[in-house]
Formats: C-alpha cells, sequence, structure tokens
C-alpha cells in the first residue's frame, strides 16, 4: 500500500511542485492550503507524513503576520489520528535561523528544510519513514522494545547528508544549531586535541544573535533527544553521553570516536609551521568566516604571544574589527583591482 503525505501549503504553485514530486516517488498525497482545511483532513484520516508550511494562513486567502504553522504543528501532535505522524516543517524564506529549527524541533517537528530543495525533501520523508534501528542489534521493533537496554559505550560520530549520527543512528538535521556545535567541537588542535568551547564562543563561531542562551538551548535539547534516540535503538545513555559540561566548556565525550580523532592516533601529529598557520587563517577569513584570535589559538594550541605574531606576518592582507565582538576579516580591496588569493600570496607549503 502506498504512503499517503498531507500538503499544507497556502502556495498552489509549491504544492503542485511538492505533488509532482511525490508523486514521482511513488507517494499519495492530499492537498490543503490553510489552518482550518488542513485539520478537517487531519481529523478523518491518517497520515504517514505531513508537510507543513511555516508560513501558513489561518483561513484560505487571509495571510497572517504570524507563523501559523507553529500552532498547526502543536494540534497535529494532540490530534487523536496524527498525534505521532512525522511532520517536516518547510520555508520558503532563506532567513529563518538554525535556532528556528532546533525551536521547531523541541515543539514535535521531525525535520526542518527549505521547501523547494527538492531532493532533500525526499530523502527527509525516507528517513522518517524508514524505521530506526540498531547497527548492532539488527532486531525486530517488537523484540527490540522487550530487550533489556544495552549500556552506551560511546561509538562513531559522523557527519551525513542529512546531519549529524552516531553508530548510525540519526541525531540531528544539518540546518540545526547542534550540527555546528558539534561540528566545532570535533575540531582538533595542533597537538591533536579535541576542543573544549564556552557556550559564547560557539556562539561567536556561529553568529548568534541569542549568545550563549541559544547554545545552552540547543545542546539540552539535543541531549534529551539523544537520549530518546539511543533508547530507540536499544542503549542505555546519560544526557553527557555524548556532550559533557567541562571546567573549560563543552566537549566531546571520550568515547565518541571522530575522524579527527581515528586519524591522529595513526601518529603523533607533525609540527604545524608558522607559514601553515598563517594559510589556514587567509584560507578561514577567505570562505567568510569571522575569526577572533582565541579561535587561532585554540585552533593549534598556541600561545598568544605566537598567534600575535603569526597574525602580524599577515597584517598586509587582514584587519581587526574594533568593539567588544571585534573579530578578523579580510582587508577590502578595491573592486577593480585583481590580484591572486591572498592564501597563494604565502608560498608553497613547506610542510
Amino acid at each position: 500500500m502506498k504512503k499517503v503525505v498531507l500538503i499544507i501549503d497556502d502556495d498552489a504553485a509549491i504544492r503542485q511542485a511538492l505533488a509532482d514530486r511525490l508523486e514521482s516517488a511513488g507517494y499519495d498525497f492530499d492537498s490543503s492550503e490553510s489552518q482550518v482545511e488542513a485539520m478537517e483532513f487531519l481529523g478523518k484520516q491518517r497520515y504517514d507524513v505531513v508537510l507543513l508550511d511555516l508560513e501558513l494562513p489561518t483561513r484560505k486567502g487571509k495571510p497572517t503576520a504570524t507563523q501559523v504553522g507553529r500552532n498547526l504543528l502543536d494540534q497535529i501532535r494532540a490530534c487523536p489520528r496524527n498525534g505521532s505522524t512525522p511532520v517536516i516543517m518547510v520555508t520558503n524564506h532563506g532567513g529563518e535561523g538554525p535556532e528556528t529549527a532546533v525551536d521547531l524541533m523541541a515543539q514535535g517537528a521531525n525535520y526542518f528544510i527549505h521547501k523547494m530543495n527538492l531532493g532533500q525533501l525526499e530523502n527527509s520523508i525516507k528517513r522518517v519513514l524508514t524505521p530506526k534501528v540498531s547497527l548492532s542489534s539488527p532486531v525486530s521493533g517488537a523484540a527490540q522494545s522487550n530487550a533489556p537496554l544495552q549500556p552506551f559505550d560511546g561509538g562513531d560520530l559522523e557527519f551525513t547528508e542529512q546531519g549529524v549520527a552516531i553508530n548510525g543512528i540519526h541525531l540531528a538535521g544539518r540546518t540545526s544549531t547542534i550540527y555546528g556545535i558539534i561540528r566545532a567541537l570535533c575540531e582538533t588542535n595542533g597537538k591533536g586535541r579535541r576542543q573544549s568551547l564556552s557556550g559564547q564562543a560557539l556562539a561567536d563561531r556561529l553568529n548568534l544573535t541569542r549568545g550563549q542562551v541559544a547554545i545552552g538551548e540547543a545542546v539540552s535539547a539535543f541531549r534529551t533527544k539523544a537520549v530518546g534516540e539511543l533508547r530507540k535503538a536499544g542503549f542505555e545513555a546519560d544526557h553527557e553521553g555524548i556532550i559533557i559540561t567541562g571546567r573549560s566548556g563543552y566537549e566531546l565525550a571520550q568515547r565518541i570516536r571522530t575522524q579527527e580523532a581515528i586519524a591522529t592516533t595513526a601518529g603523533e601529529p607533525q609540527e604545524v609551521l608558522p607559514e601553515q598557520r598563517q594559510r589556514w587563517v587567509i584560507e578561514q577569513l577567505e570562505s567568510g568566516r569571522k575569526l577572533k584570535r582565541i579561535d587561532f589559538e585554540t585552533h593549534f594550541g598556541i600561545s598568544p604571544s605566537t598567534s600575535k605574531r603569526d597574525l602580524k606576518a599577515v597584517d598586509h592582507s587582514i584587519e581587526f574589527t574594533a568593539g567588544p565582538k571585534g573579530y578578523y576579516q579580510l582587508k577590502k580591496r578595491p573592486t577593480s583591482q585583481k590580484e591572486p588569493s591572498r592564501a597563494a600570496t604565502l608560498g608553497p607549503n613547506r610542510g
């Protein structure tokens, strides 16, 4: 029997595009264009997946400034027929930040994506329709629910097209704040050690306007979700099984293996030359990152005096923006002036 998807969106062109993609993928579907009409559908039939527009009007033809999709999400979770139906929140506005995704997932959404990224949409539908089973315990859901939980003793962290997973168990999407947090915590310094970063340092790195409050909320929501997902897969884990709070800030638990950690176990990390550190700074700034000196020092495990010396060596290409949240950026060049990549001007890699 075909899976049935409910499309809830007030834009007729968007509904048609989504319907065409769902039909080609082998799904049946119904379409709704308002909160009231959607609740009529949800009250009559059980759906396998709901695609819910964040900017949805309450009634047909009556736009609203509020995000009605949030209210409808609450109604779906309270709906007798569809309370447990996976909900994929979609938006057509690129301005929605990762904090929105975290808030919606905490509210009960399964994914938060851009509605016209049809490839990601189809992958998200497949993922929510696929039962999550631990790779180390390939048993049926019924048998697994009756089996005693195994202690969670860590595993391999991986980044996929969908987000981040541990031992194949999906934990967070690519658009989430926690994805960026975990990425940052995976980075190693010049001594091959993973980073420990404060909430404020993480907020600055991810450019979050709500600062360390947003980081704390994201970590808290992730810990709760991770415990739940690991339990579904047959593992008993505590809230600091993956991300712990140390004296210097947040860090990954020692039992969590990352590709960076696996790579450094093959031997002692090689010495990083000053030119290599300086080239890294330029490459980071060219990629659009706003870099602080503490980021530089933490990444390579160097002292403030060493970082100042390295940064002074490339001061012809970079400048510091003043202020309490100042950062380094590339010096602006006249638009008519063409020059090679600043990283290239540092010469060949002698490492």
